[in-house]
């Protein structure tokens, strides 16, 4: 699809230009890399116009938990070998601490100042950008991208350019929002191999993307051997796990002509200076970002002291493969730097914040470096001599004024000019409520403060700090279901904050966990006023009406929110089910087919207007639903289940057992489908396949108390171990409630006990059994 251009004249004489000077300039390119010392390599090496490119972007690595740095807090043997064999650029700046406006600037070269893109989720890269995944289509490579973290799914606009971008999140047990939200590294890189075993033929450009640093940090076994720095493992496990996929490359025999460079997109701040993660301040925790660049033949300097950008990596690929770069980027080939020459146009960089600004309604920041000197430019500026202070723990704004206003006015031209031309912001998408859900699994705020006047002066970040971390600490609780802790807290922060739209809105959901819906109401009606367009605020709302029994009031609010957005998915889905909740069946079902046909993603909130018409015994609706979702998504968690539970219902339990089964392809963890199949199971006389499928929802939870006593049973009746049949039984008989459930397990017990010729305990579950019936004859 053709890009919209500013200019159709002059994008299409500019990419004639082009075209018309590429084969000379390769040419050119190909002769000096050949003419350069130290470059030519050893014998039979590939020359640059064969090399292919893999760019791998490690999510929120920091450069001193990389070896090859020196400061030693993780083990990479990965990446250090990589810088042994390449160069180590030891001072790389990122535009910004947050991952989809920093890879931005990364693959088009171009600042935040020009593409706007300023914060995850509501914004989406401009199709105006030009990124080195579209030019090097352009020249024939075969382009795919690897997406480990939601947060750069296509649908923010960097997919761009690529044959395949692979950015599938599917559930791995159901509601976990974190595996709808991330993948492992040996995931994506496995998804990488199996690309290339395909395409590997053809010259390749290959982007990466490892989110496995990212917060929250799981790393996998071995890796979680370090109990308190959980962060280190997700380091150590991302570079283990590119060693593997190296070496693939190696085994291909493509490692020895593929370019490789490895960055990061951000820091991370580990309670530096405050901050646990990023995207809140500029310091170097989060802006400093390693980065590895080798090649197939050696590059004269091992090391580049000079500061340089993110957004000079894009025009250095191209220029070490002898292709011209567009003329619209603003990055500078790092060439003569990688040969071990001068280059007096680096030592300037630049990074910016938004993230307070957006979320908060306090003051974004902006720094602008010369050099190891750092100016930041915030209500309380700050300066930093990086040589001499690393840490940044000595502002020297006040010590230096000169030095100070110097930086000051140099940065503000920076700015002008790289701001010229700049996109518009219309680019600014509304994000749903499940891009919300999704970001916020992984720590990220969705939507921004409704608009303020910024002529008064607005917060410094730092003398907000208390609150920032107040409020992720508010966060944390109501995951946790600590809901009054986090309402203490939210009144709190919200007693000196009253404009913080995000806290305003946590103390309505701690008041909603604490069933407490009327004063939920009326927090979530006050946030709204401080940021109406949010779609998550409208949808609390929504959710506390409902639990309130006011499906009119509900269904009047809904309408409304639709004017102003007819296209979301999410509000026409939760407009579909309180229409269900009012017995409007037909407008209800109109509503959810059409967010499904908008976002098939949707399909969790069909699946709960589904469970409404289950619950009322209208079975012939949510089926015709449920296929839809199907047919829309065959992997959607939940809904393989639910139609099984509808066959069932309706007496067919054969194609019942075939649903429930393709629900545990989908998600073992899914204990109803599991203990429903083994019910269908032993009723039909397969006790062997009953007791496989009792067993597998008992592993995915431990407190299921009747699939015990089935599985008991059945090992019973087949002559299996009956010291662990009886051993499987016990805990269920400890659960309570004390029930029928509970009178089947003291008698599965007394006949395992007569089994094993233990007399007493026979005797006394039996007697346990019987005074269990005379109390619930008693209820």
């Amino acid at each position: 699809m053709m890009k919209p251009a500013l200019s159709s004249f002059a994008v299409s004489g500019r990419r004639r230009a082009w075209a018309f000077a590429a084969a000379g300039l390769a040419l050119l390119g190909l002769a000096w890399w050949l003419l350069q010392p130290g470059s030519a390599g050893p014998a039979g090496a590939h020359p640059p116009g064969r090399w292919n490119v893999v760019l791998v972007t490690i999510d929120t690595l920091r450069a001193d938990h990389v070896g090859a740095y020196g400061a030693g807090r993780a083990l990479t043997p990965v990446i250090d070998a990589l810088a042994a064999e390449g160069t180590r650029f030891e001072h790389c700046i990122a535009q910004s601490p947050l991952t989809l406006p920093s890879h931005a600037s990364l693959l088009s070269s171009t600042q935040p100042l020009f593409h706007r893109v300023r914060d995850n989720g509501t914004f989406r890269a401009p199709e105006e950008l030009e990124l080195l995944s579209e030019v090097l289509r352009g020249r024939g490579f075969a382009t795919a991208a690897f997406i480990g973290g939601y947060v750069l799914h296509g649908k923010w606009g960097l997919n761009q350019g690529f044959d395949h971008y692979s950015d599938r999140f599917d559930p791995g047990s159901s509601g976990n929002l974190v595996l709808l939200a991330k993948k492992p590294a040996a995931t994506v890189l496995g998804d990488a191999r199996r690309w290339l075993e395909e395409n590997g033929s053809r010259r390749f450009f290959t982007w990466i993307h490892l989110y496995d640093p990212h917060f929250p940090y799981e790393p996998p076994p071995p890796f979680n051997r370090y109990g308190s720095e959980p962060y280190r493992g997700e380091v150590e496990y991302a570079d283990h796990e590119l060693g593997r996929f190296l070496e693939f490359l190696r085994e291909k025999k493509w490692y020895d002509r593929t370019l490789v460079v490895v960055t990061a997109d951000h820091g991370e701040g580990l309670d530096d200076h405050g901050e646990q993660k990023h995207g809140y301040f500029l310091y170097e925790t989060t802006i400093h970002v390693p980065l590895v660049v080798r090649a197939p033949a050696p590059f004269v300097a091992k090391t580049v002291p000079q500061t340089v950008q993110l957004l000079d990596v894009a025009p250095t690929i191209l220029d070490l493969l002898g292709i011209p770069a567009p003329p619209g980027w603003q990055g500078k080939t790092m060439q003569r730097l990688l040969d071990g020459r001068d280059d007096d146009r680096f030592g300037s960089a630049y990074s910016e914040t938004w993230y307070p600004r957006l979320h908060f309604g306090w003051s974004p920041l902006r720094a602008f470096f010369d050099g190891r000197t750092k100016y930041i430019y915030a209500p309380r500026d700050e300066l930093y001599d990086l040589r001499q202070d690393p840490g940044e723990e000595r502002n020297l704004a006040a010590e230096r004024p000169r030095q100070r206003d110097d930086l000051r006015r140099r940065g503000l031209a920076f700015m002008q000019k790289a701001g010229r031309g700049a996109l518009t912001p219309g680019n600014i998408r509304v994000m749903d409520a499940e891009d919300r859900r999704r970001l916020a699994a992984l720590g990220y705020l969705g939507g921004a403060v409704a608009a303020a006047d910024d002529a008064g002066p607005l917060a410094d970040p730092k003398d907000k700090l208390e609150d920032y971390i107040a409020f992720g600490k508010a966060v944390a609780l109501l995951g946790a279901g600590r809901w009054q802790e986090t309402l203490a807290l939210a009144r709190e922060i919200v007693g000196r904050n009253p404009e913080f739209a995000d806290a305003m809105n946590l103390l309505g959901n701690a008041l909603f966990a604490g069933n407490r819906p009327q004063e939920a109401m009326d927090v979530f009606r006050r946030a709204l006023l401080l940021k109406p367009e949010d779609p998550n605020y409208r949808l609390d709302l929504l959710k506390t009406l409902e639990k309130m029994g006011k499906y009119d009031d509900a269904a009047a609010e809904g309408q409304r929110f639709l004017r102003d957005a007819p296209e979301d998915p999410t509000l026409l889905a939760a407009l579909g089910r309180i229409r269900l909740q009012q017995r409007q069946d037909a407008e209800g079902l109109r509503l959810l087919q059409q967010a499904l046909a908008i976002d098939p993603g949707i399909y969790p909130r069909l699946n709960q207007a589904a469970e409404i018409l289950i619950a009322r015994r209208d079975l012939s609706a949510p089926r015709q639903l449920l296929l839809g979702v199907l047919d829309a998504n065959p992997r959607a968690a939940g809904s393989h289940y639910l139609l099984g539970q509808i066959e069932e219902g309706q007496g067919r339990p054969t194609a019942a057992m075939d649903f429930y089964r393709r629900e545990l392809e989908i998600d073992a963890n899914r204990f109803e489908a599991a203990v429903n199949l083994a019910n269908l199971l032993k009723q039909g006389g397969d006790l062997v396949s009953a007791a496989r499928y009792y067993r597998m929802a008992i592993a995915a939870n431990d407190r299921l108390k009747l699939p015990r006593f089935h599985l008991a049973e059945i090992m019973l009746r087949q002559g299996g171990d009956l010291k662990e049949a009886v051993a499987i039984c016990m805990p269920g008989i400890e659960m309570p409630p004390r029930d029928r459930e509970t009178l089947f397990g003291y008698f599965i017990l007394t006949n395992l006990y007569a089994a094993l010729g233990d007399v007493e305990r026979r005797d006394f579950y039996t007697r346990a059994g019987e005074d269990l019936i005379t109390r619930l004859e008693k209820r």
